[in-house]
């Protein structure tokens, strides 16, 4: 019993580990995305200047096509956390689908635990193994109740990131427009 309470604490730290890896994963996919906008404008800003500078009689088709430019280069900037977040939901729901496994097997383990029968009681008390028995049982238990608490927080985690999930696509969208709107170049003053 003790190397199974063993593989499946195992499992729960490895399921833990990848939960933490997904979060990394979720902030550099936003951190990403937001040094591309924050690039985006730089080049924006500057084409725009050089434009302007070279060809000033031509004012109303350089700023019609700095505007195409840069809503291209935006949503292509888009598009590729769109694509890193809908990856991040597919590792998501597999690593759900193996928390529940899991968690089916912690609540197999734990059902496993009997506690000996009067007979067996007796044939250890008559031996002077009783006590040594009976603190194993606990001890089991015990084991089985924390694995138990571990794989619910494990789901509890989880479900708060496939929320967080869920809300990074219209966190990149108001990244973006923070970075690239004129609400943020007014806020600097």
């Amino acid at each position: 019993m003790d190397a199974e309470v063993q593989s499946l604490r195992r499992k729960i730290n490895a399921l833990y580990a990848e939960q933490l890896h997904f979060e990394k994963s979720a902030d550099e996919a936003i951190g990403t995305y937001a040094s591309n906008v924050q690039l985006i404008m730089l080049f924006h800003g500057l084409g725009s200047v050089f434009l302007q500078v070279n060809y000033p009689y031509a004012g109303a088709g350089v700023s019609v096509v700095m505007v195409a430019s840069f809503f291209s280069a935006f949503m292509v900037a888009y598009m590729v956390t769109l694509n890193k977040i809908e990856r991040m939901s597919e590792f998501e729901k597999d690593q759900q689908r193996r928390q529940m496994e899991l968690q089916n097997e912690v609540t197999c383990f734990g059902a496993k635990i009997q506690p000996p029968s009067n007979g067996e009681l007796e044939n250890l008390a008559s031996k002077g193994a009783l006590r040594g028995a009976l603190d194993s049982i606990d001890s089991l238990r015990k084991g089985a109740v924390a694995l138990q608490e571990d794989i619910t927080r494990i789901l509890e985690l989880s479900n708060s990131k496939n929320i967080r999930l869920k809300s990074l696509s219209q966190v990149a969208v108001v990244v973006g427009f923070k970075r690239a709107g004129p609400l943020s170049t007014m806020q600097q003053y």
